[in-house]
């Protein structure tokens, strides 16, 4: 990986050591994978879900997109998913407005970032 690369990828708070190593040291397979997340429906899902107020669609939504972006080593969207997702799970009631707003940046630098790649 170059160093340009690498510095883009650490520098927005990627996991790169890990998300090597989950996708066994395939480069190349690791930036299909990453350069494709903008293209997955899982944050438009959420964005309705959260739009018809259907607490069930943000459940699995958010843990879709928790696992999709834990395993691409996206840490701020997976710690901000993981958070959104933990709250909606301990509480009917929750009120999630300002976890989702967290994730939506989150999610945003990611794509900002990716789109230099």
């Amino acid at each position: 990986m170059d160093d340009i690369l690498l510095h883009k990828l650490n520098t927005y708070g990627m996991d790169v050591t890990g998300t090597m190593a989950r996708f066994g040291g395939n480069e190349a397979l690791m930036m299909r994978f990453l350069l494709g997340f903008p293209k997955d429906q899982t944050m438009d899902s959420l964005r309705d879900a959260m739009a018809s107020g259907d607490r069930e669609a943000q459940k699995v939504a958010s843990h879709s997109l928790k696992g999709l972006s834990g395993n691409l080593g996206l840490t701020p969207v997976f710690e901000a998913s993981s958070a959104m997702m933990n709250a909606l799970r301990a509480s009917e009631d929750a009120d999630v407005a300002g976890l989702y707003d967290t994730l939506e940046q989150a999610y945003q630098a990611a794509i900002d970032m990716i789109a230099t790649l």
